[in-house]
């Protein structure tokens, strides 16, 4: 029976949830440098697989897999890595439901330095900084011609603010080609209603739904600038695949946003703020230069999202454990 570490994510692994994606990405990092390792959305039996240790992802929704993996596979390390739902929402809000399994695990991961002073303090000295990556390689940014493409990429739902881009440019109405194009699936109630609603007001606006990954990417990598308006983030993974891609960025000033961008990125804007997004998105279409700098600052950015420096985390947290 071959021994393997198990990357669990709470959401199914044909899912394009953010866990799911960096579920895969991780087991697909670890096989490289010669660890056995998969993903799983539900823990196996020790008569199917031989468990050395267990990377879950999201302390809010793990909780329940921590405690069927310790019984299965009694004495395995149990690492946890948070998202921004659990960092942002719900220990802020003195939510209970992470700690349970932020106390069980062995260790606790986050993708970058800012996001160490969410963590509460108690629970810092079993705390690693792992930077997320790409696992596939992204095309070079090369923007179409002729319109001026604004891309978002994140599934709807309160968290991403969606609503935040089509409000921006209703205020730049002079700018006639000026195209928003946002991917992501409805991934709660009510909010592809009013995103169609914005689309059927101003037909600059797209909204394209769910796409398969490549054409997300190339679709951004078309673009002129990737958009995040997310209220909470742990450090997105399309905002890793802009920064690869080597493209400008014009992102919230949250911590997990500024954590990959950096504290002086020159596109951060306040949460919420159309206006000060609109001002952005003009400079960005009016001043070559400034769009220029947005994608310099990308490329310089992405040295630090590297699957090199990933995988020497993982690897290092797993020590000998494989």
């Amino acid at each position: 029976m071959e021994k393997q570490v198990l990357v669990f994510t709470p959401f199914p692994l044909d899912s394009l949830q953010g866990n799911t994606v960096s579920a895969l990405r991780i087991a697909r990092l670890l096989r490289q440098a010669g660890v056995p390792a998969r993903a799983i959305d539900v823990i196996p039996g020790p008569e199917t697989v031989a468990a050395t240790a267990l990377i879950a992802l999201h302390a809010c929704r793990s909780v329940a897999a921590m405690e069927e993996f310790a019984q299965r596979f009694p004495g395995r390390p149990r690492h946890l890595l948070l998202p921004g739902s659990d960092l942002f929402r719900c220990l802020p809000e003195g939510d209970p439901r992470p700690l349970p399994a932020m106390e069980a695990a062995d260790s606790l991961v986050v993708a970058n330095e800012a996001l160490v002073a969410c963590v509460p303090g108690q629970l810092r000295d079993k705390l690693h900084v792992i930077p997320k990556s790409l696992a596939t390689e992204v095309p070079h940014w090369a923007p179409v011609d002729g319109r001026f493409r604004v891309i978002v990429v994140a599934h709807l739902r309160a968290q991403k603010d969606p609503l935040l881009a089509a409000r921006a440019v209703a205020l730049l109405a002079d700018i006639e080609e000026l195209e928003l194009e946002h991917v992501g699936a409805e991934v709660e109630e009510g909010c592809a209603v009013r995103i169609r609603e914005c689309v059927r007001r101003d037909p600059r606006c797209h909204w394209l739904g769910q796409l398969p990954h490549h054409e997300t990417v190339a679709r951004a990598a078309a673009s002129h600038v990737l958009l995040n308006t997310s209220l909470m983030e742990g450090g997105a993974n399309a905002l890793c695949e802009a920064l690869h891609i080597g493209m400008p960025v014009v992102a919230t000033d949250i911590v997990g946003n500024v954590g990959m961008l950096g504290e002086d990125h020159p596109g951060l804007f306040p949460v919420g703020d159309a206006g000060a997004l609109a001002d952005l998105l003009r400079r960005a279409r009016n001043d070559s230069t400034f769009l220029a700098q947005l994608a310099s600052c990308s490329r310089e950015r992405a040295r630090l999202f590297t699957p090199e420096h990933e995988t020497r985390g993982w690897l290092e947290l797993l020590g000998g454990s494989f």
